[in-house]
């Protein structure tokens, strides 16, 4: 989700002043999917099917939903088949589109609020567990927390003899 991420920035504006740079979104693509993405050959496909994608998609306005829908079908898909190690990251991937689908919870969110471009409540800022240390957000939503990844199973008890306390959206 954080390449997505870094696709979207690039899309909404950030083509022009590059950043994030192509060049590193490109190199994360060929690290994500290097189980099918062999040689130069593969690398230059991957590199032109997604700038085509992201040039032909430079829109802040666009329904998040669509945008997802489109790059998972043209571009993702048959990659993600061709790699046993990111089934986890199809699965979000699917449990983001059922999210933002018409019937979901954030079926209004923009390409652009998903780039984190907005004022206040207008944008969504993605970032891992680790990295958020120290930050102060009004909401947080995390996924996976509901299959006992998050606190993981037997944890610690932390040094006031508790155990911290998770919280899910249903």
């Amino acid at each position: 989700m954080r390449w997505l991420e870094q696709c979207t920035i690039w899309s909404c504006g950030g083509w022009e002043q590059s950043e994030p740079r192509f060049s590193r979104i490109t190199a994360e693509g060929y690290r994500i999917f290097s189980e099918v993405v062999h040689g130069d050959e593969e690398r230059m496909v991957l590199q032109r099917e997604l700038l085509a994608f992201l040039l032909a998609r430079r829109d802040a306005g666009l329904n998040l939903h669509e945008w997802l829908l489109s790059i998972r079908n043209e571009l993702l898909q048959s990659r993600f088949l061709g790699c046993r190690t990111l089934d986890d990251e199809a699965e979000v991937l699917q449990e983001f589109l059922d999210k933002t689908a018409p019937d979901g919870t954030a079926s209004e969110l923009t390409l652009g609020e998903f780039a984190g471009q907005g004022e206040g409540s207008d944008q969504l800022v993605l970032s891992t567990l680790h990295s958020a240390k120290g930050r102060e957000f009004t909401v947080v939503i995390l996924f996976g927390v509901d299959r006992g990844r998050i606190p993981r199973n037997h944890a610690s008890k932390g040094k006031y003899g508790r155990r911290a306390g998770c919280f899910t959206l249903g």
